[in-house]
């Protein structure tokens, strides 16, 4: 899927590295502007990582302004 292919394969990453590809991602055009993000358990299960992490990245997205609920 479009958020999953944002990583390696095999590599689990932090909130921070996925807010920052979630960032690269809306900057470059990747992901449009007003997609919505998959629900945090979606995204943690793909990524291999704690729904935690995730919910910390998109924390992260909101405080620095590039989403919103």
């Amino acid at each position: 899927n479009k958020f999953t292919s944002l990583f390696p394969i095999g590599e689990k990453p932090g909130y921070q590295e996925i807010a920052m590809a979630l960032i690269s991602a809306i900057e470059s055009g990747r992901l449009p502007p007003n997609s919505p993000l998959q629900p945090s358990r979606v995204m943690a299960e793909s990524l291999g990582v704690s729904r935690d992490t995730v919910l910390r990245a998109y924390r992260h997205l909101r405080a620095l302004g590039f989403t919103e609920t």
